[in-house]
């Protein structure tokens, strides 16, 4: 086993849990953010080149350079490497990274997260079936990443809890990088529908994948102009809160508002029925004075009355006017039907053809009346026989 030590000057991402430990040279992990970034919103992979260890009977995998996934094609939403991206690769390694060799690769998906898409996981499955090949998921737009590794059984792929970041001359990636720039056409996938025919020398990598959303279509304006979108969404739900807010309460104000009226319609109308009741019914003090009215003694008293424009007195003895007796209220004679006018009341209506208003709790017996306050002008009700 080659012999191989440990880098000194170190950083620990997260936390190292037991199985593959991961070394990332900083060079590397720079250089896969700025090609990442520099595909915008589309998609973009890359060939990782390294060595796989076991030191101390610890498996360790280093990551010491990458490689750029040109000659890429996209199927059903997948970018995916073709024969000709697996030869660019193996070319540069040649080139570049003697003595190392594919240790995994490097997948970006701008705006969506370290989310593992299981179609991607095929492709690894399928295509990176060493052990020791790791999948790199980062997103270069909310700048997160996360290792991949097999588990224990093989099958599919988990999130590693953690890496190192070691720091270390790397003249390769150097070199590497000075000759391949990254605005290279070659690195344009090629975009081909699910039923489009692949020539021989282009067949990509996997094949029967599930289909995943496409994301290669969107640019800075686009999204500069979805978050436009969002923010006037926003105002709009902040307006339509205030707008009903203040709407809830106009309503409850006119709410108050209406039962107040009822209340004063319901004062009133109890106030003309009480002065109604006492006109009708009220009997007056003193009688009129009436020169032909019989005379009746008062002996205790005398009165001084003018005659002819003197003062004269009388005595106590003289007799006094008698008082007449107190008018009686003749109820009207009682019709069969009665149509209701303005002002009308039950009580009034009965005090007006019975002479009292005890006939009240009848008529709403005769006319199926639950509220004695609530009648309509202009509607006839029955009037009861008077007994």
């Amino acid at each position: 086993m080659e012999q191989f030590e440990l880098p000194a000057n170190i950083k620990q991402i997260g936390s190292i849990g037991d199985g593959l430990r991961i070394y990332v040279e900083d060079y590397v992990c720079s250089y896969l953010y700025t090609y990442a970034e520099a595909g915008g919103y589309q998609e973009r992979v890359a060939v990782l080149v390294g060595r796989y260890l076991v030191i101390d009977g610890q498996p360790i995998l280093f990551v010491n350079g990458a490689v750029q996934g040109k000659y890429t094609e996209v199927r059903n939403g997948l970018t995916l490497f073709t024969e000709r991206s697996m030869d660019y690769a193996q070319s540069c390694i040649d080139q570049y990274f003697p003595g190392m060799k594919i240790v995994g690769w490097m997948q970006s998906q701008p705006s969506y997260g370290v989310y593992l898409n299981s179609g991607y996981i095929d492709v690894h499955i399928n295509h990176f079936k060493k052990k020791y090949q790791v999948m790199f998921v980062m997103d270069p737009i909310e700048k997160t990443n996360a290792f991949y590794t097999y588990t224990k059984s093989g099958m599919t792929l988990e999130e590693s809890k953690g890496y190192f970041i070691y720091y270390d001359k790397n003249e390769s990636m150097h070199e590497y990088i000075l000759q391949n720039k990254m605005n290279d056409s070659a690195e344009n996938p090629v975009i081909l529908s699910s039923d489009a025919p692949v020539p021989p020398e282009r067949a990509p990598v996997a094949s029967g994948l599930r289909a995943r959303p496409v994301k290669n279509a969107y640019t800075k304006e686009t999204q500069e102009q979805k978050r436009v979108l969002n923010l006037l969404v926003g105002l709009c739900a902040v307006l339509f809160i205030v707008s009903f807010v203040v709407g809830a309460g106009l309503i409850q104000n006119q709410d108050r508002i209406s039962s107040l009226e009822r209340e004063l319609v319901q004062l009133n109308t109890s106030y003309k029925n009480l002065a109604l009741m006492f006109n009708n019914s009220a009997a007056p003090v003193f009688s009129s004075p009436d020169t032909n009215a019989a005379v009746t003694s008062s002996p205790a008293q005398s009165t001084v009355i003018q005659e002819n424009g003197n003062l004269t007195s009388t005595p106590a003895n003289t007799p006094t006017p008698a008082k007449k007796p107190s008018p009686t209220v003749t109820p009207t004679p009682v019709p069969k039907n009665y149509t209701i006018r303005d002002g009308d009341t039950l009580n009034s209506i009965s005090v007006k053809f019975y002479g009292t208003s005890d006939m009240v709790p009848l008529i709403m017996e005769f006319n199926g009346l639950n509220d004695p306050n609530l009648i309509v002008s202009g509607k006839t009700i029955e009037l009861p026989p008077n007994q």
